[in-house]
């Protein structure tokens, strides 16, 4: 299973290079949808007529990340199913592609208390369902609403830790 990634840098430093270079991959690669979300809609990456699924804007990058959620659940329940219990792209039995999802601008979109939860949601069942997630963001202190992603021998815990108080809608 592919292992999720942080570009990150400063403006200027060729983040969204970096992230042009690994989509492309995930487009010549068999079996992966490449399926990006451009929080600002400023298509810093000139990916959109390259990639499975492409949405741009607050509005467009929320519902892109909810739907990746939903397909999730139900590819969790579909492998069940099928007693696959760990996704392997070449697997025939379940007949799905990796969803390789890159996110340019993800501190923009994780101030949402709900695409937080959503983030986390996704990332917890990415090894089971298929989903790989690669954010672009400026800094890692930029990352909003207490995520946090630790990597121990390749696996991926999450956490979310955030208040009310502190979250934007």
């Amino acid at each position: 299973m592919p292992k999720h990634e942080l570009i990150t840098g400063p403006v200027g430093s060729g983040k969204s290079y970096a992230a042009r270079q690994r989509i492309d991959e995930d487009i010549k690669t068999a079996n992966t949808q490449a399926w990006v979300i451009d929080y600002y809609g400023a298509e810093h990456l000139g990916v959109i007529d390259d990639v499975t699924r492409y949405a741009a804007g607050p509005d467009g990058a929320k519902s892109m990340l909810f739907e990746v959620l939903g397909h999730a659940y139900l590819r969790a329940e579909r492998l069940a199913g099928l007693d696959i219990y760990e996704f392997n792209k070449d697997d025939q039995r379940h007949g799905y592609d990796l969803i390789a999802l890159t996110i340019d601008s993800a501190e923009a979109l994780l101030r949402s208390a709900d695409c937080t939860r959503a983030m986390v949601r996704i990332l917890q069942m990415a090894r089971k369902t298929g989903v790989k997630v690669r954010m672009v963001a400026p800094d890692l202190h930029m990352l909003g609403n207490g995520v946090i992603v630790h990597t121990m021998n390749g696996a991926i815990r999450t956490e979310c830790d955030y208040s009310p108080e502190t979250a934007t809608a």
